[in-house]
C-alpha cells in the first residue's frame, strides 16, 4: 500500500511540472520587459513541498518593418539578362517602372542573335506583361510565357539586378 501511494505522489507531481511547461509556453506575456511570475495552488492533501513558483524573462523580438513601407525606391530601371539557349547564350533587356514596390509599366527588348531564339523572344514580348504589369516586384518570378521557356530565364536574371538597384536604403 505504502507503494502506491508513492507511485500516485510521482504521478501527481510529473503531471503537475508537465502543466507548468505548458503554462510557460502558451500563457502571453503582459510586457516583454517585466518578469512573470506564476504561483500554483497544491491540494490540501498533497505535502507542502510540491508548491513552486516559476519565474520566466521574456525578450524582445525585432520585428520587420510594416508592410506600407516601400522596400524598392519609386523609378524606371533597366538590367539587361542572359540565359543559355541551344544556339549559345542570348539576352534580353528589360526595364520596369516601379511604383509603391508595384510594377506600373514594362519593356523588353529582344537581342538574341539567332533567328530562332529572336523568334521565342518575340512571342514572349507580345504576352509576358500580363504577368508583370499590376504586379508587387517581389512575387515576379516567370517560368513559361507563350511558349517560351528560355527567355522568362533572362527576364528573371534582368529582374535580380532591377531588384538591387532599387531597394531603398
Amino acid at each position: 500500500m505504502h507503494q502506491k501511494k508513492k507511485t500516485a505522489i510521482i504521478i501527481f507531481i510529473t503531471a503537475l511540472v508537465f502543466a507548468f511547461v505548458l503554462l510557460f509556453f502558451l500563457t502571453p506575456s503582459k510586457n516583454s520587459s517585466e518578469a512573470q511570475t506564476s504561483n500554483v495552488v497544491v491540494p490540501e492533501n498533497v505535502p507542502a513541498t510540491t508548491t513552486t513558483t516559476t519565474t520566466t524573462s521574456v525578450q524582445s523580438v525585432t520585428t520587420p518593418p510594416p508592410a506600407d513601407i516601400p522596400k524598392y525606391k519609386d523609378g524606371t530601371y533597366t538590367a539587361t539578362g542572359s540565359y543559355d539557349s541551344p544556339a549559345g547564350i542570348e539576352s534580353v533587356n528589360v526595364s520596369v517602372t516601379l511604383s509603391d514596390d508595384i510594377v506600373v509599366s514594362s519593356s523588353v527588348t529582344p537581342l538574341a542573335e539567332d533567328g530562332r531564339s529572336m523568334g521565342y523572344q518575340e512571342m514572349f514580348i507580345d504576352a509576358y506583361k500580363q504577368y508583370v504589369v499590376g504586379k508587387s516586384l517581389d512575387s515576379i518570378h516567370l517560368d513559361v510565357v507563350s511558349g517560351s521557356s528560355l527567355t522568362p530565364k533572362g527576364f528573371n536574371d534582368a529582374l535580380i539586378t532591377i531588384k538591387s538597384e532599387a531597394l531603398a536604403s
